[in-house]
């Protein structure tokens, strides 16, 4: 186990603890788990009523545009110790860049053992500038400190798009006069 609100290697990412030891760095060989996505994975919990959680600026976005962030979540409880229901969730919101809401994902019920079921959900946000900032916060919903494990985050551009007014009539233009040819193109982190 690592500490990582003293600053530990989470690179790119901006930690956001109300009380030590969170977030926590997990690793397979730590007798939890273990993610299928790797070695380690990240606990993100609740101490005292206060949520943790880890933020990202995401650069080089297109303003009108969907992108998909996909994580894995895991709970440390399991359901025939506490009921069903009473595990961790996620809340994944963007904190700038984006007017879209927040929305609360809850982890699969362990079997045996804290962080052994994974499941892989998808946030999707639209950009209103260049860069963004995606906040992934531990949710537990009824307080009873079940830590939310996080592994496998990435981003790409989504589906849909809004056009910004000024590309409407280009847009429209290029469709009616042969078709219009659009190209993904993915941004990871």
């Amino acid at each position: 186990m690592t500490d990582l609100s003293s600053g530990g290697p989470l690179t790119g990412w901006t930690i956001t603890t109300f009380t030590s030891p969170y977030p926590i760095g997990m690793n397979n060989s730590s007798g939890y788990g273990p993610t299928p996505y790797g070695s380690q994975f990240i606990l993100l919990g609740i101490y005292s009523r206060s949520h943790n959680y880890i933020e990202q600026t995401i650069s080089r976005l297109t303003a009108g545009t969907s992108y998909d962030v996909s994580f894995a979540i895991a709970t440390e409880g399991y359901s025939n110790s506490y009921g069903l229901g009473n595990h961790s969730q996620l809340t994944a919101s963007m904190s700038s860049g984006s007017a879209t809401a927040a929305q609360t994902f809850s982890a699969p019920s362990s079997t045996a053992n804290s962080w052994d079921t994974w499941s892989t959900d998808t946030y999707s946000f639209v950009a209103n500038s260049s860069s963004a900032t995606l906040r992934l916060a531990q949710a537990d919903p009824i307080l009873l400190g079940f830590d939310v494990g996080l592994d496998n985050v990435s981003i790409k551009a989504g589906t849909s798009s809004v056009p910004e007014p000024g590309n409407v009539a280009l847009l429209l233009s290029s469709c009616l006069g042969g078709g219009l040819l659009l190209r993904r193109r993915s941004v990871r982190k």
